[in-house]
């Protein structure tokens, strides 16, 4: 029997022997050494139980797949505050095109029954540039909020409930409303922001995203049906530089590596995506894209030819 299912079993039935008020000779026997390790082994499963639910807790909080419902529920939430008569198209084009990031996520309780996940984080939506003046020159609108994560009853996905995003999505609202109003009196060559969006996701595209700001040209087009991740490479200078230098170095070492060695190499990569696209925010995504640089620059270098 390996150690840690020896330890949950020494766990579980010390508490049965604490509920029972006996086992004393069980527990603690005349050998001080064997006592200290019994005590010793009880701790230990009960930290390692702790500390396996508390991770769960954080992925939970800390996902990629919250976060997308986080911000599905904000502009679910601008939705119904756009004045009657807005068109609320723009909206939906902004919400494909907006990158959500979320500051020192923190659990703040559990319910096991109900699979729930109390968090709290700083919530961040970060803009395509193109709209900007529609939000006073921001790029981002931010609010401290508090959600509930548990897993959605038809299984597809985490079903979040939030509070405290109330400012950001009256700001989103708002700007919704001022453009619909400019498109209405000035006609739509005056609309601009929002409006530059309002087929971003609708027609010959066929609900892919269409950039309609400026990016930064990673080695991938930013067009078609992009990750989250891909959208924030596309509006991040330095992380579609590394992208670049990472699609670069990769194509040097398929060209030079043995054959034999494609199948590793080619899993590595897959590997690093997974990675990279799981990320939520920018730190992350640098991190991956500089280990994952430094991997092939290695490979490279063994290999007897550095990279170019």
């Amino acid at each position: 029997m390996d150690r840690n299912k020896s330890k949950a079993i020494i766990g579980g039935t010390a508490l049965i022997c604490l509920a029972l008020g006996g086992c004393k000779n069980w527990l603690f026997d005349k050998n001080p050494a064997d006592n200290a390790s019994n005590v010793a082994n009880i701790a230990d499963a009960g930290a390692a139980n702790g500390a396996a639910s508390m991770s769960a807790s954080d992925a939970q909080c800390a996902s990629p797949a919250t976060y997308d419902a986080i911000k599905k529920s904000v502009f679910d939430s601008a939705r119904t505050k756009v004045q009657p008569g807005t068109n609320p198209s723009p909206l939906t084009s902004l919400q494909a095109q907006t990158v959500v990031q979320m500051t020192s996520p923190v659990v703040n309780g559990t319910d096991p029954t109900l699979q729930k996940t109390d968090c709290a984080g700083q919530l961040a939506l970060m803009l395509p540039p193109s709209v900007t003046k529609a939000f006073g020159g921001s790029n981002m609108l931010s609010a401290p909020i508090q959600y509930s994560v548990q897993p959605a009853a038809d299984h597809s996905g985490p079903a979040v409930s939030v509070s405290g995003a109330d400012p950001v999505a009256q700001q989103l609202a708002t700007a919704t409303d001022n453009v619909s109003h400019k498109a209405g009196t000035a006609g739509t060559g005056a609309a601009s922001g929002l409006a530059a969006f309002s087929s971003g996701s609708t027609g010959d595209s066929g609900g892919a995203t269409v950039f309609a700001g400026k990016t930064y040209n990673p080695s991938f087009p930013c067009a078609g049906n992009l990750t989250n991740a891909m959208r924030m490479i596309c509006q991040d200078e330095n992380l579609s530089q590394l992208d670049r230098q990472m699609a670069s170095v990769y194509k040097q070492l398929r060209a030079k590596a043995p054959k034999d060695q494609l199948p590793d190499i080619i899993a590595g990569q897959k590997g690093f995506l997974r990675d990279r696209d799981a990320c939520a925010d920018t730190d992350c995504m640098t991190s991956a894209y500089q280990n994952q640089i430094e991997t092939i620059n290695g490979m490279l270098s063994s290999a007897g030819d550095g990279p170019e």
